[in-house]
């Protein structure tokens, strides 16, 4: 997804128009797979609004920049960097939540490093 991303589409449309076509096409796909299965689709009610503005606006913005990043021809260093996210969240709710983490969960992480390491030799 990276090399066609770097390569193909962030230099044709540009970093923000690709993620706003991701953002369009995943809701259109959570719907269509949602309806059907009789669930409520009911919007969160409460002060929970101003939590998902900021984590929606945060999340937007790092797509954004790993997109110009990549347009910028650094696809390998965007990539790798990228791919960390998965482990970055896993031990910030680690350290801050006291989250328990399973072992298959520090295995994940480790062959993540591990990745890294390999990739940039």
């Amino acid at each position: 997804m990276f090399w066609w991303l770097g390569f193909h589409v962030v230099p044709l449309v540009g970093s923000a128009v690709s993620v706003w076509v991701v953002r369009i096409s995943t809701l259109v796909a959570l719907l269509l797979a949602g309806i059907p299965s009789g669930r409520s689709l009911r919007l969160p009610r409460g002060n929970i609004w101003w939590m998902l503005a900021a984590v929606g606006v945060m999340d937007t913005a790092a797509f954004v920049m790993a997109n110009a990043g990549m347009g910028m021809g650094h696809v390998a260093v965007v990539s790798v960097l990228s791919s960390l996210y998965g482990a970055v969240t896993v031990l910030l709710s680690w350290i801050f939540l006291s989250e328990r983490i399973e072992r298959s969960q520090w295995l994940g992480i480790f062959l993540i490093f591990a990745g890294i390491v390999f990739v940039s030799l």
